[in-house]
């Protein structure tokens, strides 16, 4: 019989990282245990059942790690599926031990298990209900009306967006599945097509965004066509309907709590980029894209869309700030120049391993338990008093702390190597912005001269942005 060590419990907020041990559990146990709870009607004891059953995989040490991850995926999985084959009646509990599920070690693991565990974790819309295959109980579907998303190729063709959404899904398709064929491609481009045009359909109010379809895709890619339409549908109200404002304002707003959060884990990395004045639009296709912009490994990019469905709306600014805390030693490293530092930070996440995603989704879990999204704002205004004295001051310093004077003597140090160099770092910001500004020149001239030809020729900044720094 196999037996796992040293379990911890998750804790009651949805959430928490799990920080205690708990004695070890026989698996058969746990199973019968678990399938009792679920046969209880009593809520309020089988809440608590549920509870103690529910245990998290995140902190087994081991000499072989790839035999204990391949063992702890093993029984992580059957877990989760026996949570997804008990009865509906039951299905609030089952939502709330997948979420807490969804944010432990490895997520939900595989494509078979995420397929039915984020049908879970989204309350699908009125015009749609969750059911099982009778046939087989580990298959879950949306059952709706068939015209609700139909629309004709006419209507889809004719649609405000559709050149551009074209645009961004050839060229997405290209570089995100390599893997595929050209015929699987074409396919499941125009398949993805059409999602997104029937969503925005349905949505005439919400404004397309480039970014957009990365998200559709994924969920396309896991879900197929016709369980993807209302999950996203969901997914557009409850999580990106910011992103779809007729301008950028509430999403630069969004934007504007990351140096708040990274100040509040790493003050040091915060003021180097501070200083830089490189601003927060380097990670504006990290937070629109959930991240799919900017990562190549689908694992990586599922395993991250685990914790987001299951999550607030604005973990990803969660991540976003512990990844630059988890690689703050490379950008301090890197010169306190605009042009040096955007190029690093935009393309910061692809540099990560998986293991150190682990690590960031559990810092970003316990970050948010610290510093909730309702007291961003607070936050964020600590930070404005900050930059004023980091502007006026050459690298602030807090004489109140001790435990930081290494560091900040450090800081002074190299900002008076800073101070000679100013002179020679002008040219470079010169050099940037007359790149920029020639090319959104350039931009407008090509696009100028092709509107009476091939529309799918039209460039935007995403493309000049790609031959800069490889972001697409």
């Amino acid at each position: 019989m196999m037996r796992i060590d040293d379990f911890k419990p998750l804790e009651n907020d949805e959430n928490s990282v799990s920080k205690s041990i708990m004695d070890p559990f026989d698996v058969e146990m746990n199973f019968n245990m678990l399938i009792n709870n679920f046969d209880n009607d009593d809520d309020k004891n089988n809440s608590s059942k549920l509870e103690n059953i529910d245990n998290n995989l995140l902190s087994q040490e081991t000499n072989d790690d790839k035999d204990k991850y391949s063992n702890e995926k093993s029984v992580k999985v059957e877990y989760i599926q026996t949570i997804i084959n008990e009865p509906k009646k039951n299905h609030s509990k089952k939502k709330q031990l997948l979420k807490k599920y969804a944010r432990t070690r490895f997520g939900f693991i595989n494509d078979l298990i995420r397929k039915q565990a984020w049908l879970y974790l989204m309350d699908s819309p009125d015009y749609c209900k969750l059911k099982l295959n009778t046939e087989n109980n580990s298959q879950q579907y949306f059952t709706y009306d068939g015209t609700y998303y139909s629309a004709e190729r006419k209507e889809i063709e004719m649609h405000r967006d559709y050149v551009q959404v074209r645009k961004d899904v050839e060229r997405t398709l290209k570089r995100f599945l390599p893997n595929y064929s050209q015929n699987e491609r074409l396919e499941l481009q125009e398949i993805l097509i059409d999602v997104i045009i029937k969503l925005l359909l349905k949505h005439d109010k919400l404004n397309y965004y480039q970014g957009y379809h990365d998200i559709c895709l994924t969920f396309l890619l896991v879900l197929g066509e016709e369980n993807c339409l209302p999950l996203i549908d969901t997914i557009t109200d409850t999580h990106l309907t910011v992103f779809m404002e007729p301008t950028m304002d509430q999403t630069i707003e969004l934007l504007y709590y990351l140096m708040p959060l990274v100040n509040a884990i790493n003050s040091e990395v915060a003021e180097h980029i501070q200083r830089s004045n490189v601003g927060v639009m380097f990670a504006v296709g990290w937070i629109i894209t959930w991240f799919t912009h900017v990562l190549d490994k689908l694992e990586t990019v599922f395993r991250l869309y685990d914790l987001f469905v299951a999550s607030h709306k604005l973990m990803p600014i969660y991540v976003a700030a512990e990844i630059i805390n988890l690689k703050s030693d490379r950008i301090l490293e890197t010169e306190c120049e605009m042009t040096c530092l955007h190029p690093l930070l935009t393309r910061l996440p692809s540099t990560l391993k998986d293991e150190e995603f682990e690590l960031v989704i559990e810092r970003a879990l316990t970050l948010f338990d610290k510093i909730h999204p309702d007291t961003l704002g607070l936050l964020n205004d600590n930070w404005k008093k900050r930059c004023e004295s980091i502007k006026s001051q050459p690298w602030l310093y807090d004489a109140s702390n001790d435990d930081e004077n290494k560091s900040y003597s450090t800081l002074r140090q190299r900002s008076a190597a800073l101070t000679d160099e100013q002179v020679q770092n002008i040219p470079h910001f010169v050099l940037w912005s007359f790149t920029l500004s020639a090319g959104i020149a350039a931009i407008y001239i090509w696009n100028q001269t092709q509107r009476s030809n091939d529309l799918t020729q039209i460039l935007d900044l995403g493309d000049l942005f790609s031959l800069l720094y490889g972001t697409r």
